[in-house]
């Protein structure tokens, strides 16, 4: 009978643990793909691999170019790449692709133009996704064609 009961109370002590210990994570989202487009460079894809890195490419429906969305109770997304499952991440490192995290380097608010198109506000330092002739980065909002997104919804 002492057996069971202390069995009975360790059991209880570990799940009170992981409770108190789990980390908050993602709301579970019906799993769908974006698609992300540059409105700047003629709609080419945001594209991520091992070898270039995070950048845009002509878009050629190859798995490099999906994203994953996963959202947050904040609003905010995070974008894993479907092939890589590497997440976009923007730190003062750059933008790049990082191992996925809850933390704010990866969460995106997205703000939509009514123009079907979008702006990708980083949740870190609350710069926009722009992409120009220096390459994909975050800078300040200023709503011009190089921070301007389409993605399929």
């Amino acid at each position: 009978m002492r057996l069971g009961r202390t069995i009975t109370l360790l059991f209880a002590a570990v799940v009170a643990m992981l409770c108190v210990t789990a980390p908050v994570s993602a709301s579970a989202e019906p799993v769908y793909l974006w698609i992300v487009k540059s409105k700047w460079r003629g709609y080419k894809c945001l594209d991520q691999n091992s070898t270039d890195g995070v950048h845009l490419r002509d878009c050629n429906g190859g798995d490099w170019q999906y994203w994953v969305p996963t959202w947050y109770s904040d609003g905010t997304v995070r974008l894993m790449n479907y092939a890589t499952k590497y997440c976009l991440d923007a730190s003062e490192h750059g933008v790049r692709y990082w191992g996925c995290n809850d933390l704010p380097y990866q969460r995106w608010k997205v703000n939509y133009w009514g123009d079907s198109e979008w702006e990708f506000v980083n949740q870190w330092d609350h710069h926009c996704l722009d992409v120009s002739e220096f390459g994909i980065r975050t800078i300040g909002c200023n709503g011009m064609d190089y921070q301007r997104w389409w993605r399929n919804v």
